[in-house]
């Protein structure tokens, strides 16, 4: 906004490989910042790096330019600055065992807080855990990923070194449920018996129990991620819906070898959020139409619910998608 008040365009500069290193340094400074529970700490008041450092039993002159580095870098952290803002150049150039006096009144005085926007950790710790936490090991395998083509089996997310706990975590801070007025409970409320493959932490199963006028109602979820089947089953007994809904701890791929007789015949609806694109690391999707073939062989005329934001379920070109699917 301020660029287009200026007249100065809106088009992002590149960056260069100053730029680069410094937005690695800064990754790596706010994750581990944010781990230890700091910004929590600032998002109650602001503190000064001396007062901070003896919460954690840390180097305050250290502890300041971290936080010096991220407030003067980003617009996580508010800076509130010292009457004397000059000497905080002197103190950049301090080593820590050969502090002044002056050089430690500035460490007093300079105070920092977590900006508002990022008081919500949807709009915060969610964007961390998820793709610091739980995604950023996957380019430690770009090896696997740009040998995909050559390799004998499809690559999967289990090859990428994806943190479950972390992803877990990143939806398990999420704590709302979708409104009885949204499409997706809407159309969900027009059935009686949901399984939801790749359930998560349960925001859509739990959103539809709860809007449920009928006792009759029943869930059922799917989820390889063990943390993902825990924290579900956390959620529903908190919210007193733990007697409507049944956790299955699978791959979806296995269903035939998890899902009970009883469920499968029970079954009225099949739910999919963000689920098949995760099949699409074969080329043209080939185990992403396996994984519909057994969805249909084992619910036959059963409606399948699915939404993917992102990846190649989200291409036209019909050269490139897998000819049972066009």
């Amino acid at each position: 906004e301020r660029k287009k008040e200026e007249g100065l365009g809106v088009k992002q500069a590149k960056r260069n490989l100053f730029d680069v290193i410094e937005g690695d340094y800064l990754s790596k400074c706010i994750y581990y910042l944010y781990n230890k529970g700091v910004f929590d700490t600032l998002r109650s008041k602001p503190y000064d790096s001396t007062s901070l450092a003896k919460i954690y039993n840390w180097n305050p002159l250290v502890l300041f330019q971290i936080l010096e580095f991220i407030s003067l870098s980003t617009d996580i952290l508010i800076r509130i600055p010292s009457t004397n803002d000059s000497e905080a150049e002197k103190i950049k150039k301090t080593e820590a065992n050969d502090l002044t006096v002056p050089a430690l009144q500035f460490l007093t005085t300079t105070q920092y807080q977590l900006a508002e926007d990022y008081d919500d950790y949807g709009l915060f710790g969610h964007y961390l855990d998820k793709f610091f936490g739980a995604y950023s090991g996957c380019f430690n395998h770009l090896d696997t990923v740009l040998n995909a083509s050559n390799s004998q089996k499809p690559i999967t997310k289990d090859d990428l070194g994806v943190d479950e706990q972390s992803l877990c975590k990143s939806f398990s801070g999420i704590n709302s449920f979708y409104s009885a007025s949204s499409p997706l409970i809407r159309t969900l409320l027009k059935y009686n018996k949901i399984l939801d493959l790749g359930c998560g932490t349960g925001i859509a199963l739990l959103s539809f129990l709860r809007h449920c006028p009928s006792a009759t109602k029943q869930a059922f979820g799917v989820d390889k991620n063990q943390h993902m089947c825990a924290e579900i089953q956390k959620r529903a007994k908190d919210n007193k819906l733990d007697s409507f809904l049944r956790v299955f701890h699978a791959d979806v791929r296995d269903l035939e070898k998890t899902l009970p007789s009883d469920v499968v015949g029970q079954v009225d609806c099949i739910l999919g959020g963000s689920l098949f694109n995760e099949f699409f690391f074969a080329e043209h999707g080939d185990e992403c139409v396996a994984v519909f073939q057994l969805i249909k062989k084992m619910f036959p005329g059963v409606p399948v619910i699915n939404f993917d934001y992102y990846g190649k379920l989200g291409f036209h070109d019909p050269e490139y998608i897998h000819k049972d699917f066009q």
